[in-house]
């Protein structure tokens, strides 16, 4: 159960960070628009008069606080970034490579007293028919 949250709790986040609760509410007014379009006309003149470009006044509230979403957050993590990156890890260059010492490298399995104890002899071939 907790582990279930913290994906949940983490899928929200990731949702919310990246500004997907402005997509869901687009579709949900596009949807209103299609239910309200459909009672009046057919499918296929519904659908073309809801992607027409013409926007509700639930179309104009979801784009007004995307744009201050992206004003006030910056754009979404998929957008080009346009500043310095944070660097997580040291460069290459700073750290340092140290061989492993010799006297570690002296163990050979060839003379192992222990290289077979716990397995199986192998299975004896079939009898051969006479």
């Amino acid at each position: 159960m907790r582990r279930r949250l913290q994906v949940i709790l983490a899928f929200l986040a990731w949702f919310l960070a990246t500004g997907c609760q402005w997509d869901v509410a687009q579709l949900v007014a596009w949807g209103n628009m299609f239910s309200g379009y459909v009672t009046q006309m057919t499918v296929g003149a519904a659908v073309e008069k809801t992607f027409s470009g013409e926007m509700c006044r639930m179309c104009r509230a979801v784009q007004q606080r995307r744009q201050e979403h992206e004003r006030n957050h910056g754009k979404t993590p998929g957008a080009r970034a346009s500043g310095k990156l944070v660097e997580l890890y040291p460069p290459l260059h700073a750290a340092a490579v140290v061989p492993p010492a010799t006297q570690h490298l002296r163990y050979s399995t060839a003379a192992s007293p222990m290289l077979g104890r716990g397995r199986a002899c192998p299975p004896l071939p079939p009898p051969r028919a006479a």
